[in-house]
């Protein structure tokens, strides 16, 4: 019998998560509790697939941890040209991101704060758990979405911060 489980992620961006130097002590737990997270989740159903918004900070760590495990990425970006006001560095990390996605889905032409929902609204929908990375903060993203996410009665592991 071949299960396919569609795993979503969403969690803060970098400056809630100790800073854009991952060396720090926030980034280094989240990325290994994320990996231990797939792993688990490869046990249940080694046919696993992601789903990320790949924006800076957990999208992306999990995207890779994910890439380095060998499971397929599908990349739900909010807008053409998300990535272009980030530092050329990280644009380039996202752009290698990107090409070895298995599916990109470009939510929005425009870039706006709706799109992000909307593409929020994309991955909750075509998701079958989540992972989240939450700091408790009610206005955020996250939280938006964890709250998507419970009222369609979708499991979500959370990882607080």
């Amino acid at each position: 019998m071949v299960i396919e489980m569609k795993v979503m992620i969403t969690g803060h961006r970098p400056e809630r998560l100790g800073g854009y130097d991952e060396n720090n002590p926030v980034t280094k737990r989240i990325k290994t509790e994320l990996s231990m997270q797939l792993e688990l989740l490869l046990l249940e159903d080694p046919k696993i697939e992601i789903i990320t918004g790949l924006a800076q900070g957990v999208d992306t760590w999990f995207a890779e941890i994910g890439l380095e495990k060998n499971i397929p990425i599908y990349a739900y970006i909010p807008f053409t040209g998300q990535e272009s006001k980030w530092p050329k560095k990280s644009q380039e990390r996202y752009r290698e991101i990107l090409a070895k996605c298995k599916v990109a889905k470009i939510i929005s032409q425009e870039g706006s704060k709706n799109a992000f929902l909307q593409r929020n609204d994309a991955m909750v929908h075509d998701a079958d758990m989540a992972i989240a990375v939450w700091d408790g903060s009610s206005n955020s993203g996250t939280c938006y979405t964890i709250h998507k996410l419970n009222l369609v009665r979708k499991k979500v592991i959370v990882i607080n911060i």
